[in-house]
């Protein structure tokens, strides 16, 4: 079952944890065409992007 405060505490670690890193202190923006093709295959993208998409989705 959905839990909406497991969901919101766990974006809250989500979100602490990237502005702990280099990852907090980038400007963002979209990401380059050339980016995209660079990390489509790679392992740990789809992994993260595995774990990131209940975040995400409506």
């Amino acid at each position: 079952m959905y839990d909406p405060r497991a969901a919101a505490g766990a974006a809250d670690e989500l979100s602490t944890t990237l502005r702990r890193t280099f990852l907090g202190s980038l400007t963002p923006m979209p990401a380059t065409k050339a980016a995209l093709l660079a990390v489509q295959d790679d392992p740990a993208y789809a992994r993260a992007h595995a774990l990131a998409r209940p975040f995400l989705s409506p």
